[in-house]
């Protein structure tokens, strides 16, 4: 089932706060040459926005990227790009020794809460990165200010889900909100775990990561209480994105 579901649910469509926050941190950072991995690449179409943003910023950095994913069909179309690709799981896959310290930065935007084995894929990130490289990590936060609020009155928190089906279970007033018709709008995007800032940099510490920088992020421009969250308490935001690196060096 899992197999199927990400042959159509894969990444597209890349969000422009997250796009922004990134490129900002991540432009005082690249150095001559970079070595860019983006795992579940979807379409690859983050990592070209991201690249684009970057050059708007004056970043002059060569920029190779690959994407591994999940999906057949989404390294098909990045292959279709006439960029690297290939289909990796990054939560069950041997890492070879020619990708072992290979990468300068490796991005991991909002698919760490689709996996199973969140140690395994840790572990295996850590081995990716060189000295000095960037892991830049974003994940939906469980501890949002309106899921505060939702799980208060008994709701299921957003952006957590209890089935694969198209259907907001515990959440249906949201879809309403958003003009969604139950068990036809693809509603359900197959997240498995959930996790707070707190919870997150306590797994990152264990699996030898520092975290650099925490950035809040409000996925959407309508959101304004959420783009003022974001700003002054990340913890509280709808999605938080950390900039780490290997604790070791």
């Amino acid at each position: 089932m899992t197999d199927q579901f990400y042959e159509k649910h894969y990444g597209r469509n890349p969000t422009p706060a997250r796009i922004k926050a990134v490129a900002k941190a991540l432009a005082p950072k690249l150095g001559q040459k970079t070595r860019w991995l983006d795992i579940g690449c979807g379409n690859l179409d983050t990592s070209i926005a991201l690249i684009e943003e970057l050059k708007r910023l004056g970043v002059t950095s060569e920029i190779t990227v690959t994407g591994w994913d999940v999906s057949n069909t989404a390294v098909h179309a990045v292959r279709a790009r006439d960029y690297n690709a290939e289909v990796r799981d990054v939560s069950t896959c041997e890492i070879a020794e020619t990708d072992q310290g290979a990468w300068d930065v490796v991005l991991f935007l909002e698919v760490l809460e689709h996996l199973v084995d969140t140690d395994t894929t840790l572990r295996n990130i850590h081995s990716l990165l060189a000295p000095k490289a960037l892991l830049v990590l974003s994940v939906p936060n469980l501890a949002a200010w309106y899921n505060r609020i939702l799980l208060l009155v008994g709701f299921q928190p957003h952006g957590t889900e209890v089935s694969y089906a198209p259907y907001r279970f515990g959440l249906q007033f949201m879809g309403r909100v958003l003009g969604e018709e139950p068990g036809v709008a693809a509603t359900a995007v197959g997240h498995l775990r959930s996790f707070t800032l707190r919870a997150l940099r306590e797994l990152l510490a264990y699996h030898g990561f520092a975290v650099r920088k925490v950035i809040g992020i409000s996925n959407h421009k309508w959101d304004l209480v959420g783009r003022c969250v974001a700003k002054i308490w990340p913890s509280g935001s709808g999605n938080v994105l950390i900039i780490a690196d290997r604790s070791c060096e």
